[in-house]
């Protein structure tokens, strides 16, 4: 019987059991992970296809993103993970001291001689500083480790996304962003006693962890599917508001 029921479904053209949400294929509509249910000839019960059936591209896929808990889990970790990285960002600010390498490495001086002061500031613009930090060893382990799993997530997503739809992930605004604010720091991999202390933009992770904020309050909304009320869609807005003026006084 249910090499009949597969039969018929192939003939009809609808979906195999083995490919019942289409994820097996990777079509580019998100409607093909939708769950279904096959209706058995007799009317009796309905017969239900698991995950077992699926591609690990579909579990994870229905895992992240078709079930609701986990994908607003996953962005509350999101916006966890954006704050611990600009905490230790602040962090790594307030332990720096530009007087011990602000002339090419070494702390600046000044000697008075005969043909008056010597010193060894260079003349214009100091390119150094802006370019190296101060950058212990315990903290350098730390940003690299959550720059790995920022970048390994970011990537996680864009891999269990629908085919037509990676190039849009690849080329969005929030992935350039995370890009930018990860490989800089997974760079200095290649050879830390030089790179270590190479300066990395991570500050831009604030504006990460404001859209992810806003993804928050999005995925509840859907996930209640409830009307939310003018009082508390206004206060969404401030909050995001004070999230944005705070994100600008944070990179300036």
């Amino acid at each position: 019987m249910e090499r009949r029921r597969r039969q018929a479904s192939e003939e009809d053209g609808g979906p195999t059991a083995n490919d019942l949400f289409h994820l097996d294929s990777d079509t580019d509509s998100d409607s093909s992970d939708i769950p279904m249910q096959v209706d058995r000839p007799d009317r009796a019960a309905p017969m239900t296809y698991y995950t077992h059936e699926l591609s690990a591209r579909g579990r994870l896929r229905l895992f992240f993103i078709r079930n609701s808990t986990t994908r607003v889990a996953c962005t509350f970790f999101d916006l966890t993970l954006k704050i611990v990285i600009c905490a230790v960002y602040v962090l790594r600010v307030i332990l720096d001291d530009l007087d011990s390498y602000e002339c090419g490495g070494s702390p600046c001086y000044s000697e008075k001689g005969e043909n008056g002061t010597d010193t060894n500031r260079p003349d214009g613009v100091n390119w150094y500083p802006v370019l190296w930090v101060k950058r212990s060893l315990a903290l350098w382990l730390v940003e690299v480790i959550l720059a790995a799993v920022s970048l390994s997530k970011a990537g996680l997503m864009v891999y269990i996304s629908t085919k037509g739809h990676r190039v849009q992930h690849l080329l969005s605004s929030t992935f350039i962003l995370e890009i930018i604010c990860t490989v800089p720091i997974l760079v200095t991999l290649a050879y830390p006693p030089l790179l270590k202390d190479l300066f990395a933009p991570v500050f831009i992770n604030c504006k990460l962890a404001q859209r992810s904020l806003q993804k928050i309050y999005n995925d509840l909304h859907l996930t209640r599917q409830k009307f939310q009320t003018i009082t508390r869609t206004l206060l969404q807005q401030m909050i995001i508001l004070m999230t944005n003026i705070i994100c600008l006084a944070f990179v300036t």
